[in-house]
């Protein structure tokens, strides 16, 4: 074996070592006290899809919705007996970490060494993506598959073998069975074959033929779903059309995440990022234009798309950070000061990666857990409760383990009831009401509530107006407010 040889196989294990100990500290980074905050209403609708036996879970799945996909209710169904947030969330956290790996490696063969290396690091702190790896959500699971296709894609155009087409099928299978923008992949991936069908014809075909075998399990979801559907629908979370600010907070919140402050260090921050952003898309242009496809894409396609169905929501839209990293890294590489740029760029994401564990105000989850424990150790026989929505009590199945009723003010898409019927003749109410925000970018941070202004409807507004001195007391908790009325005082 010559000198050269043994250089290389150094630099592979040294490289190999300093990898084990960024995905050790990435994975603290996301398993740190994971279990610690409640399971939001995101999670415990899949937690409690997941629980029931396997036939039932798939009806469950299926009547939700044609936007409801199993993927991440079959992973989770290993992982949600005992009720444990830790373990629940487990699978994200894994998920997220082999992510990182894939994308690493993506980087390494595609720019080299140190662009490896800075991805490695980058995604290890890279705080929107550790928010995402810490819920028990399809985000993380769609990162993953997202990032598999690309890796394997990427080596399908410089040599195409059976197995990774077979990888590729595999990882893009599992993502459009988990969420519908997982289709970014193959979507991008076509697009490109397609403008650069000269130098590509040879791979087209292969290309078409996994995605074939990807997109089989889930035609036959789709037409085994549509038997199941009581009323088709398309479910979004996206309640308006976005404009050019909201490219700007995409970025921002794919970088070191969005909170809608402007402080001066923020300022500073974005001014570094964009400006790397910016030159490393330009490099993409010139030299990688994957990138510019993956990135520019689906971001222009759900922002157009969304003035009809609004769609464009950042983490509906995450698979695109995972081209934004690999386009800053490429900028930041050909710079002279490339390590004291990327030494920068992680003291800033370490920054805002501590804010997640400790700033409530931002970064709070549901507090789902605390406010059932209470209402729990305050009720009485005879109680009610009722909340604006009956769908909202999904947690309760969760968590709560007293005998009162609880009834919704509306049930199902045309059910309305009014307060003083769902009363009865109950001399105390408990109104747990569930306040959650729907900003296309904040990933917490719910907003202040008003029982009158944000009520469900108009007998609901007047019943608050008219019972306001019933009202023995407020408990709030994040994202979720009680109210207590007292009839026998």
């Amino acid at each position: 074996m010559n000198e050269s040889h043994i250089a290389i196989r150094n630099d592979k294990i040294n490289y190999l070592w300093l990898a084990v100990v960024v995905l050790l500290s990435a994975t603290l980074l996301r398993s740190f006290d994971v279990g610690a905050q409640s399971l939001t209403f995101d999670e415990s609708d899949r937690v409690l899809l997941a629980r029931l036996p396997w036939a039932q879970s798939w009806i469950g799945v299926a009547q939700e919705g044609l936007h409801a996909l199993p993927m991440l209710v079959l992973v989770l169904k290993f992982f949600v007996e005992p009720l444990n947030e830790t373990w629940i969330r487990l699978p994200s956290v894994l998920f997220g970490i082999v992510t990182i790996a894939l994308m690493s490696s993506l980087a390494r063969s595609w720019f080299g060494r140190w662009a490896g290396w800075a991805v490695l690091c980058l995604f290890a702190l890279n705080p929107f993506h550790i928010w995402f790896s810490r819920t028990a959500t399809m985000y993380s699971v769609m990162l993953f598959s997202v990032a598999g296709s690309f890796w394997a894609f990427h080596k399908v155009l410089r040599s195409v073998r059976a197995p990774l087409w077979i990888l590729m099928s595999l990882f893009t299978s599992a993502g459009i069975l988990t969420h519908h923008f997982a289709l970014i992949a193959p979507f991008v991936q076509f697009a490109y074959l397609v403008a650069t069908l000269k130098q590509n014809h040879k791979v087209i075909v292969g290309w078409m033929l996994a995605q074939g075998l990807a997109a089989t399990p889930l035609l036959i979801w789709l037409g085994w779903s549509i038997t199941q559907q009581k009323v088709y629908y398309i479910g979004t979370a996206a309640s308006r059309s976005p404009n050019l600010l909201d490219v700007f907070q995409t970025l921002w919140n794919y970088s070191f995440v969005y909170t809608g402050e402007v402080t001066p260090l923020i300022i500073v921050s974005l001014i570094l990022f964009l400006s790397l952003f910016a030159f490393g898309f330009y490099i993409a242009w010139r030299e990688a234009r994957l990138l510019v496809w993956w990135f520019a894409l689906p971001l222009a396609t759900a922002f157009v798309f969304s003035f009809r169905l609004p769609m464009y929501i950042d983490r509906y839209l995450s698979p695109i950070m995972l081209a934004l990293v690999l386009v800053l890294v490429l900028g930041v590489a050909r710079l002279r000061w490339r390590n004291g740029l990327l030494a920068a760029l992680l003291c800033i994401s370490a920054f805002n990666i501590s804010r997640i564990y400790y700033d409530q105000n931002f970064f709070a989850k549901e507090g789902w857990r605390e406010s059932i424990t209470y209402l729990q150790s305050r009720e009485r026989e005879g109680d009610v409760i009722v909340a604006p929505h009956f769908e909202q009590f999904l947690p309760f199945f969760l968590y709560y383990q007293g005998k009162l009723p609880f009834k919704g003010i509306t049930a199902g898409q045309n059910k309305i009831f009014k307060i003083d019927d769902l009363k009865g003749g109950a001399t105390r109410l408990w109104l747990f009401t569930p306040h959650y925000q729907d900003s296309t970018h904040l990933l917490a941070a719910c907003p202040p509530f008003d029982q009158v202004t944000q009520a469900v409807t108009k007998d609901h507004a007047d019943w608050v107006i008219a019972n306001a001195s019933k009202m023995l007391e407020r408990t709030d908790y994040p994202c979720i407010t009680i109210f207590l009325y007292d009839f026998g005082r």
